[in-house]
């Protein structure tokens, strides 16, 4: 008997070996066993996930950067780069230049503080605040003129002095919010209504005076984020509360103020993002992400864990958060251990999918930011390498995802970008050869030219030599990484629900694609992979006959096993794109 089962939707990405018998939910059918620098698109889809290209090499060599955003605007938007007591600028994809030199500024914060640093945003200023130093402002004066300066208060609370500095900084209803010093963990100031740098009372007290609150609870948690929403959220370390106009119908004021419990959900000392219309946080002890929404159903607050199904995949700890809205909303962790772990997020279509990334050339993610950019929003990275027995620390950018109507449907594969780390070559007459690649000295490095695939190639003398005498106007260079996908074990197709276990194997598995010019396929247990599209050395070359659109039956060569499942890979520099999956397989007695 020959089933067909098709897998339409990958809406649960990844999930825990736990999971890999519950045959009982919904989630498991819309799962995988592996999802490995595959994205899930917010359709359900799989992407194979796009390179990074190299930006700059890191200003501190000896210590991981911090890469903050820095958004005046749309159109005027940058990534600062922190690092031992430096900042620097990038604009646009480059740095920024002043006298023929990185444009830099001198900062209070060392290496060490980096990962505490708590900061907020408005117009040409930017508020950042950490425990051991008095709150900064960051100036934008001009594109190479920017300055960091400590802050003048007006009345400032009489705590806050050398090492009991406020530990985190928001906006909440025209008034800069900071919170918990150390010796004062569950403290908040508020500034005057719209006087961001003033503390100022008065006797009696009037609506727009300045706010000092003390959270009241019978358990003392350290205050552990604070962020903006209808209420302002205030994170702690044994729960979440919100603060906000005790009268909903009056203005947020120093005599309209009310505090709430409202979900004993622990929270961890980093920035939360805002994602759609949700507060995503780091919960858990680091080890998963939390949304905080209102329950429709109740109206309160609640805070469901995102990651449950996936939580093998946090187990090292989240070292930071970065979001992206468009075109696709995803929460992306920089692990401890390196990784990148990103999430699928459109809570209006139920989508909450986990996929794991590893940054190729053995990249290991320090830190993540993300702002606007023209073709959508950009996530950054600074990632660390080992390269020939030295550390390399360089800043990169996620390219945007491989799109074959944006770009000469005669020669789609040539701006198909998916390498790490990498850079381009672009001539009017074919070239030979990349120059300039010093800092990849002894590495081995993957090739695209002019949309044909030339395997791996050593950079000798900070140049890398198309080889057996190829050349291309346009070439992309960088670490290659494997793009790998399993699907769940066959579970459905019997009456009784016993197919898990069964004795089968694959009659075929049938493939929905688009944009696709690389993908490989086998049966689990089998050592041989066989090509999905079987494209030939003459379609490679021939650009425009290199993606592939529609179905496609693979054949794999299998014998009988329980709980066989498909696997999947790209291992070249070119897309993929799965729309669904259909497995066909041929139960045994």
């Amino acid at each position: 008997m020959v089933l067909s089962l098709i897998q339409p939707t990958f809406g649960r990405g990844e999930v825990t070996p736990e999971m890999h018998a519950r045959v009982d939910t919904e989630q498991f059918r819309q799962s995988l066993k592996k999802c490995r620098n595959i994205k899930i698109t917010r359709y359900g889809g799989l992407i194979k996930r796009s390179g990074t290209r190299h930006i700059a090499i890191c200003a501190d060599q000896a210590n991981p950067s911090r890469l903050v955003e820095f958004i005046f605007s749309v159109d005027q938007a940058y990534i600062v780069e922190l690092g031992d007591q430096k900042a620097r600028f990038i604009s646009a994809q480059a740095l920024v230049f002043s006298g023929g030199n990185p444009y830099q500024i001198t900062t209070p914060f060392h290496a060490a503080d980096l990962d505490r640093l708590d900061y907020v945003g408005s117009g040409d200023i930017q508020t950042f605040v950490h425990a051991n130093h008095q709150p900064q402002d960051l100036k934008r004066l001009a594109e190479d003129n920017w300055t960091m300066d400590p802050i003048t208060f007006t009345d400032r609370p009489s705590d806050w002095v050398t090492g009991n500095w406020p530990r985190h900084v928001c906006f909440y209803s025209e008034r800069k919010t900071f919170a918990s010093t150390p010796q004062q963990p569950h403290k908040i100031w508020q500034t005057k209504t719209g006087l961001l740098n003033s503390f100022a009372v008065s006797d009696p007290l009037v609506a727009d005076d300045a706010l000092a609150l003390t959270i009241l609870t019978s358990h003392i948690n350290d205050i552990a984020f604070i962020a903006e929403q209808e209420s302002m959220i205030i994170g702690t370390a044994g729960a979440t509360r919100t603060l906000g106009p005790a009268d909903r119908g009056a203005v947020y004021s120093a005599v309209n103020a009310e505090q709430k419990h409202q979900t004993g959900v622990r929270a961890e000392p980093l920035r939360p993002v805002h994602l759609s219309s949700a507060l995503l946080f780091v919960g858990d002890n680091g080890r998963s992400i939390r949304e905080h929404i209102i329950d429709p159903a109740t109206g309160s607050y609640v805070a469901p864990d995102l990651t449950v199904l996936s939580n093998h995949l946090f187990k090292s700890g989240v070292r930071s958060l970065a979001k992206v809205d468009h075109p696709m909303p995803i929460c992306y962790c920089a692990m401890n251990d390196g990784s990148l772990v990103g999430i699928t997020y459109e809570r209006d279509q139920q989508m909450v999918a986990v996929h794991a990334h590893h940054i190729g050339g053995g990249g290991l993610v320090e830190s993540i930011a993300s702002k606007p950019g023209p073709d959508g929003d950009e996530l950054w990275l600074a990632v660390k390498r080992d390269i020939n027995g030295s550390t390399l620390r360089t800043i990169e950018v996620l390219t945007p995802e491989f799109d074959v109507d944006l770009i000469d449907n005669s020669a789609p594969a040539i701006e198909a970008f998916f390498v790490d780390g990498g850079f381009t070559s672009r001539s009017i007459t074919p070239t030979t050869a990349i120059t300039g690649l010093d800092l990849y000295e002894g590495a081995e490095l993957d090739i695209l030219a002019d949309g044909q695939p030339l395997g791996k190639v050593i950079v000798s003398g900070g140049t890398l030599t198309l080889p057996g005498g190829a050349s291309a106007k346009i070439i992309h260079a960088g670490f290659g990484y494997l793009a790998e996908g399993e699907t769940m074990p066959i579970a459905d197709g019997m009456r009784d629900g016993s197919t898990l276990g069964r004795t089968t194997r694959f009659a075929s598995i049938i493939f929905d694609l688009m944009s696709t010019a690389d993908l490989k396929v086998r049966i689990s247990g089998n050592a041989d992979y066989g090509d999905v599209i079987q494209m030939t050395v003459d379609e490679l070359i021939e650009v425009s006959a290199g993606i592939k659109q529609g179905t496609y039956i693979s054949k794999p060569d299998n014998g009988w096993g329980s709980n066989h499942t498909a696997q999947f890979y790209s291992d070249l520099p070119l897309p993929f794109h799965i729309r669904a999956i259909t497995l066909q397989p041929e139960l045994g007695d």
